[in-house]
């Protein structure tokens, strides 16, 4: 999973996303879509070639033992573990500003951590609707992820430590896309669950996609029947 944070609050990236997602919520152009971030736009399984980039970045670190050490940096909740990626850091003597500074620079913030067909359903359900990320974790490190994908730049990001549901339950008729099986939304919410890892579909009482294109064509027949 992520890491937990205070919930709530926004962040917004300064790219053309921004601008035109503030315009669209001031005309009260198009559906809200909340969309999670790990597992649905990144690639949490590879998240060793961040610590590989720390270690390219700061050669006294071993990127193999830091992965392994990272479930000494998790809290359990009732939603699932929150990881500190910042203290990890912090505990090797490591600004943390600094490094997501520079890990910034390097080719891991290329794209490669985004999932196939992420950029074009981003893009096209910008045109359309009012796009948020909405994730569950610590939000200095759900940021960092977020900066490094380039197709979220400018999208806000909304951070809960718990239900998704709850949280969802006064934002009026809307989406939500997420990896994860949520049991507790509200009858406001209409849900895609993605399997985007190439695991075994579980069947389940919602829609289950497993592709990011098969999202963006879903929805292209659906997204204005909210």
């Amino acid at each position: 999973m992520s890491d937990a944070n205070e919930g709530g609050a926004r962040t917004l990236g300064g790219g053309a996303h921004s601008s035109d997602s503030f315009r669209r919520k001031a005309e009260g152009l198009g559906p809200s879509v909340y969309v999670d971030l790990d597992r649905t736009l990144f690639q949490t399984s590879r998240t060793e070639e961040i610590w590989q980039a720390v270690e390219q970045l700061y050669p006294a670190i071993d990127a193999n033992e830091q992965s392994a050490r990272a479930t000494e940096f998790h809290t359990d909740t009732p939603y699932g573990y929150c990881y500190d990626f910042f203290a990890q850091l912090k505990s090797l003597g490591i600004d943390g500003n600094e490094a997501r500074r520079r890990l910034l620079t390097l080719p891991l913030a290329d794209g490669r951590l985004q999932f196939d067909g992420e950029a074009e359903l981003v893009a096209w359900l910008n045109e359309r609707a009012d796009v948020t990320i909405l994730s569950f974790g610590k939000r200095d490190y759900q940021s960092f992820k977020q900066a490094l994908c380039p197709a979220l730049d400018g999208i806000p990001l909304e951070t809960v430590m718990g239900s998704k549901g709850e949280w969802l339950a006064d934002k009026g008729e809307c989406w939500l896309i997420d990896d994860k099986p949520q049991t507790d939304l509200p009858p406001n919410v209409r849900f895609i669950q993605v399997s985007l890892e190439g695991k075994e579909v579980v069947s389940q009482p919602w829609l289950v996609l497993t592709s990011l294109a098969d999202v963006k064509e879903y929805l292209s027949h659906n997204i204005d029947k909210s």
